[in-house]
Parts: C-alpha cells; sequence; structure tokens
C-alpha cells in the first residue's frame, strides 16, 4: 500500500508540475512565431485596361475660307468671309483598351492604348459666301479612332497615399 500511495504522489506531483509550467506556442514548431518570415506576393507587371464612358462637347469655333468667285468682282479670288453660325456638335459614346507594363520595383511603367470615339454629328449655318447656298446647312459627322502611348513615373509614397 505503501507504494501504491508513493506512486499516486509521484504521479500527481508530475501533472501538477506539467501543467504549472508555462507553455509557449514558439515551442511547437521550433521558432518564436515574431520571428517567422513575411511572405509578399508581388503583383504581376503587365496588364490589361478597359475604359468606357461619354464625351460632352463644348460647341467649336468653325471655320469655312471662301475666296470671292465672280470673276467681275474687284475682290475676285481674295477671302471674303469665315464664318460659320449656329454651330453644333453632338456628344458621343467612347471605348478604350489598351496593354501596360511595369518595371517592378524602379516605378516605371508604359502602355499602349487603342480608342474609339463614336459618331458625333456637326451642324452649322455657313457664311453667304460659301459655295454651297447659305440656306443649305453646314451637316456632316465624325468618328475618330485615338493610337495612345502612355508613360508613367511612380513618384513614391506618403504614408500610404
Amino acid at each position: 500500500m505503501r507504494m501504491s500511495r508513493f506512486g499516486l504522489a509521484t504521479v500527481a506531483l508530475a501533472a501538477t508540475a506539467c501543467l504549472s509550467a508555462p507553455a509557449f506556442a514558439d515551442g511547437l514548431y521550433g521558432g518564436p512565431v515574431r520571428d517567422a518570415p513575411v511572405v509578399m506576393s508581388s503583383p504581376g507587371h503587365c496588364y490589361i485596361r478597359g475604359d468606357v464612358g461619354y464625351s460632352w462637347s463644348r460647341d467649336p469655333d468653325v471655320k469655312w475660307t471662301v475666296t470671292d468667285p465672280d470673276p467681275a468682282s474687284p475682290t475676285f479670288g481674295q477671302f471674303v468671309t469665315d464664318s460659320v453660325t449656329n454651330v453644333n456638335i453632338g456628344n458621343a459614346w467612347l471605348v478604350e483598351g489598351g496593354v501596360g507594363c511595369g518595371s517592378g520595383t524602379r516605378g516605371l511603367r508604359g502602355e499602349i492604348m487603342l480608342g474609339y470615339h463614336g459618331k458625333r454629328s456637326i451642324e452649322g449655318t455657313p457664311g453667304p459666301w460659301t459655295v454651297p447656298p447659305a440656306v443649305d446647312p453646314l451637316h456632316t459627322s465624325v468618328r475618330t479612332t485615338t493610337l495612345m502611348f502612355n508613360g508613367y513615373y511612380d513618384l513614391g509614397s506618403y504614408r500610404g497615399f
């Protein structure tokens, strides 16, 4: 019986020692958690970009240069007028797409963009000396396609901005 009490006391002492000893997480995997390496993934160097928009246009200042077509006139062949009044240019949708690449940590990047600006109508009333009769207003339309090469340099950030 004496042996069983001694055995029971030993087990109780061992259990108390195990439960009262501090346990740290760094002991589980071989090193402290605060020294674990930070895994950072960098974004790729190239990207695809797309833009969709709508353009509002201010009415332009249109000039239509006309010379005097009458051979009997003393101002024959000379500048007569270039006025166009009541000019109106329409608004249009635009779509652009492009590809760009950067140099990673150097802060340099460039891109190429191809854009299409939808059909815009242009209307106006030419001056009285124009080849078309003055009662026939100026009316046409324009569609534009653009190709742009852009270059950028990242100047850095200020406290994360």
